[in-house]
């Protein structure tokens, strides 16, 4: 994945279809459901064409303005290494909470495909996502796989749920993943009964958004909580991040230092750009839930009220 800076934005977007059985694609049936899913485009499609060899194919989205030297943008379709190591997913192995099983299909797939995107990372963000999902659809129409493995958000998926997820308009799932770890601080050890820990998006920042990340205090276990209702649990900060994210998604990069968000509940989340404390590196917009809850630092200093 080519970066261009610390912003985290890629170039060339990636997914990996895994598979327990060598896939064999059928290029009739594939055009078909190229068609199928990239109808607004389909009439100026110059098709599938041989690329440095047989197995490699080019498919060329003639129907938007050339973005790189004339080149229009593209979606490449390669064989994966028949070999496929469990060591190159260990990063998504290690957030696969939406996916229990994910670690023993990954290590009964032995083959692979691989989509990328050329040409297309000059494209607005939106029109991009959107050609490559609807290329990586009719794949996936062509020739079911058993394992999605998305390179930008790290994020493993098992199919029937991407598929479950785009049928609901939910078409972030894949591209982008949230995150959840422990953080161990011997300098700073959190209060009894709290523990410190960071949930964060990974994903947007390769479109050229920025993505979110929350550094706070929560209970090390339930009961905790029955004592301190308000205090925040890993599940409603998830939800505050999913709404946050497809707002950022939907709007830009508008948010500014400083500004206060109100989404989910009534408590203000204090914003601010920074650079992600977690792998890989990449602008992130900080959220804090305000004292005694957060656990990170931002050089503005605001009144915070319920």
């Amino acid at each position: 994945m080519a970066q261009k800076d610390r912003s985290g934005f890629i170039e060339v977007l990636m997914v990996e279809l895994l598979y327990r059985n060598k896939p064999a694609i059928n290029h009739s049936v594939l055009n078909q459901k190229m068609l199928q899913f990239a109808a607004g485009s389909a009439n100026q499609m110059q098709g599938w064409e041989a690329a440095n060899d047989e197995n490699t194919f080019i498919y060329f989205h003639t129907d938007q303005v050339a973005t790189f030297d004339n080149k229009t943008p593209q979606t490449c379709i390669m064989p994966h290494p028949v070999e496929i190591s469990i060591d190159r997913y260990l990063d998504g192995l290690q957030q696969t909470w939406h996916w229990p099983h994910a670690e023993n299909t990954v290590r009964e797939c032995s083959y692979g495909l691989l989509v990328t995107d050329f040409m297309a990372y000059a494209l607005p963000y939106k029109n991009r996502l959107s050609i490559f999902q609807s290329a990586l659809r009719a794949l996936l129409a062509t020739v079911p796989c058993d394992a999605i493995y998305w390179n930008s958000s790290q994020k493993l998926i098992e199919p029937a749920q991407y598929h479950k997820a785009l049928n609901h308009d939910e078409f972030l799932y894949g591209p982008v993943n949230i995150r959840l770890f422990n953080v161990d601080n011997p300098e700073q050890p959190p209060r009894p009964g709290l523990k410190e820990v960071v949930m964060d998006t990974c994903g947007l920042a390769a479109l050229g958004l920025p993505d979110l990340q929350c550094h706070f205090y929560t209970a090390s276990s339930p009961q905790v909580m029955e004592p301190h209702p308000d205090m925040l649990t890993p599940s409603n900060v998830r939800d505050f991040l999913l709404d946050m994210l497809y707002y950022v998604y939907d709007k830009g990069n508008i948010i500014e230092d400083g500004e206060i968000c109100e989404l989910v509940d009534q408590r203000a989340w204090q914003c601010e750009h920074q650079f992600s404390l977690i792998p890989p590196d990449r602008h992130v917009i900080d959220l804090n839930p305000g004292p005694p809850l957060y656990a990170g630092d931002q050089q503005h200093r605001y009144n915070f009220s319920r």
